[in-house]
């Protein structure tokens, strides 16, 4: 797209740079015709052309061209260039026209497709929360029960959440951005907690790679759904709220006493906010 574009400017300016040399030797050659033809009847009327020390007459045409012709010759040259570059603004400004106009399209077909996409991750990251805590293990003990068989990852929302990235506005392409690089850290440590809880007792997933990957769904749950959004409010979607966490772990029936060092990330991040405020 970006190309296309430069091109078009490119064509642009070398349209004016054409019109702007058609000009010129259209007055240059006006000029010295008018020279001319002014000189011979400057001779016929007997006035004279102006020459080398002569006087000529105040009132022959000719006389006053000879006189003032570099000077005439270059306000008509600001003309043409004037000229020339009024042409080339108003062929950018097309060409920028077009490609918002293009930009924008592109970025409603994005939007048409987006929240379907968004559905599917924020449908993934809850259902993790869902097998990740039957996994919670019993009081006293370091390793989770049983190897963890985690939902299937939507790998089919990637290329729709990257249209939304190169075609949404600026604002939602960072945050777009952002959540694909979430979902795909998530996605890589639940692979790897599957990996670790179906090894030895010794070497298996403990109570805390537990928590860490629930909290990491939450994080995903949480951007997913806020996203829902897109196009009608802007949000600073770079943090996630403290609050907006606390409300899906409630939504995804968790409770706090029973994943400690979540409720301690939690309480952590929420007085780290505040410290924020208070600045």
């Amino acid at each position: 797209m970006k190309i296309t574009s430069g091109w078009s400017l490119l064509a642009a300016t070398a349209a004016g740079l054409v019109l702007f040399l058609v000009y010129a030797f259209v007055v240059a050659t006006t000029l010295e015709l008018a020279v001319d033809y002014l000189g011979r009847g400057c001779a016929v009327s007997g006035s004279g052309a102006l020459r080398e020390g002569g006087t000529g007459s105040a009132f022959c045409v000719e006389f006053w061209l000879n006189r003032y012709q570099t000077l005439i010759g270059g306000i008509l040259a600001l003309g043409g260039a004037y000229l020339a570059f009024s042409a080339v603004r108003q062929q950018i400004s097309q060409v920028e026209r077009h490609e918002n106009e293009r930009r924008e399209r592109e970025s409603n077909a994005a939007r048409a497709v987006v929240t379907h996409a968004l559905s599917k991750l924020n449908t993934y990251a809850g259902e993790c929360v869902s097998v990740l805590r039957k996994h919670r293990p019993n009081a006293g003990h370091v390793f989770v029960s049983g190897p963890i068989n985690p939902p299937k990852f939507p790998h089919d929302v990637i290329p729709i959440l990257q249209n939304a990235v190169r075609y949404s506005s600026s604002e939602f392409a960072v945050q777009f951005a952002d959540l694909i690089a979430q979902a795909q850290i998530q996605n890589s440590r639940m692979s790897y907690i599957s990996e670790k809880s179906s090894a030895s007792p010794h070497g298996g997933a403990t109570f805390t790679d537990l928590q860490g990957n629930i909290f990491d769904a939450l994080d995903l749950y949480v951007r997913s759904g806020r996203l829902f959004d897109y196009g009608r409010i802007f949000l600073d979607y770079h943090i996630v709220e403290t609050s907006k966490l606390r409300e899906a772990f409630r939504l995804l029936d968790l409770d706090h006493d029973d994943w400690p060092l979540i409720k301690l990330r939690l309480d952590a991040r929420e007085q780290a906010e505040k410290s924020r405020l208070k600045v």
